[in-house]
């Protein structure tokens, strides 16, 4: 090969024995995959990230992969890119020649990897909503049968930091207490 011309020729003689091997591409396909996949498996990025393919297989979406590489990346972000951000900001406020004045609470946040979409958000809503209707009621119930007061059911509710209090609330709360 070192010898061959630009006509992609050499010269040979009656003496030398020349033979032109065929070679096969067979199977070059699967092996690329193979290696796809080994490498998806090392880096643990999803092929659907990595090398932009569809999903594979029946009913499949791709949004468990997306999940649980976001879930990778937020890890990776929380236990070694933070503490070391924090650590570097600690070190800049520490330094004079930087003129850096921290406030007294300072926090590393990242932006989210996954948003919702509305339909989700709208579902996580009216799952809260449907919480707290659940345990008003529950406590409306109480309140009837005597064995919780008006007052301690009011308290118990400002006390949860989920539940929103509001004029409503106290209106069937009295209505329960006075019945």
């Amino acid at each position: 090969d070192m010898v061959r011309s630009m006509m992609n020729s050499i010269a040979i003689d009656g003496a030398d024995e020349y033979d032109r091997k065929g070679l096969s591409l067979s199977g070059i396909k699967e092996l690329l995959e193979q290696f796809e996949y080994a490498l998806c498996g090392i880096t643990r990025i999803p092929a659907t990230k990595l090398f932009g393919r569809s999903p594979a297989g029946l009913n499949a979406t791709g949004k468990s992969d997306s999940e649980n590489f976001y879930n990778m990346v937020e890890g990776i972000q929380n236990n070694k890119v933070k503490p070391n951000l924090v650590r570097l900001v600690e070190m800049l406020g520490a330094c004079r020649e930087y003129n850096l004045r921290l406030p007294d609470t300072w926090h590393i946040e990242f932006e989210p990897l996954w948003s919702m979409s509305k339909a989700e958000k709208a579902d996580i809503e009216k799952t809260k909503a449907d919480a707290q209707r659940t345990r008003a009621e529950a406590i409306n119930t109480l309140i009837n049968a005597q064995v919780l007061d008006v007052t301690e059911a009011r308290n118990t509710l400002a006390e949860e930091k989920d539940y929103i209090m509001d004029r409503s609330l106290d209106a069937i709360l009295q209505r329960s207490g006075n019945e």
